[in-house]
């Protein structure tokens, strides 16, 4: 959860809840929890890349301009590359699309087009932060695709969620 639910996540709960609800037609008891996914390498690298975009370029950053980027790109990496390989030869450190677009996003940027406040993007630097901000809203996205799972057996995979953690504790001690 490090982020909102999007058109993907509505195409495949589709296919789960047509199958929860035919189950459930045919008159079979069907058990469908739902959980949030919460911890991992894509919240902390979020994380960390934004508390070092803070420690970069301030709170609110003041990014370079593209232009910047630009040139600062041209007079550092391009003459460095002319001379190895053969010209038709892409040699560039970074993917085609990503050298086409000029620089890559900054995290901040990101959770600014979410719809965030400066203030509100400053407090992501907790991972604990995301817990609170995105399931919540999650739920309220799947009351909106009416989503039919057992709302009682939802849970958030963390170890803030002290039931889940004494579960992954007990699978790595077996």
């Amino acid at each position: 959860m490090n982020g909102f639910l999007h058109l993907s996540h509505a195409f495949s709960l589709s296919k789960l809840e047509f199958a929860a609800a035919y189950h459930r037609l045919c008159g079979r008891n069907v058990l469908l929890p739902f959980a949030f996914h919460c911890m991992g390498m894509p919240i902390m690298a979020s994380t960390d890349k934004l508390a070092r975009e803070i420690e970069q370029y301030g709170n609110p950053p003041l990014f370079p301009s593209d232009e910047d980027f630009t040139e600062d790109y041209v007079e550092g990496n391009i003459h460095e590359e002319e001379n190895v390989g053969a010209p038709d030869k892409f040699k560039s450190k970074r993917s085609k699309a990503a050298a086409k677009s000029g620089r890559d996003k900054f995290q901040w940027e990101i959770m600014k087009s979410l719809g965030l406040s400066d203030s509100e993007i400053a407090g992501f630097k907790d991972p604990y932060k995301w817990l609170h901000f995105f399931p919540p809203l999650a739920k309220k996205d799947l009351k909106s695709f009416r989503l039919g799972y057992d709302r009682r057996r939802s849970f958030i995979t963390t170890d803030m969620n002290p039931f889940y953690d004494s579960f992954v504790k007990w699978q790595i001690k077996s």
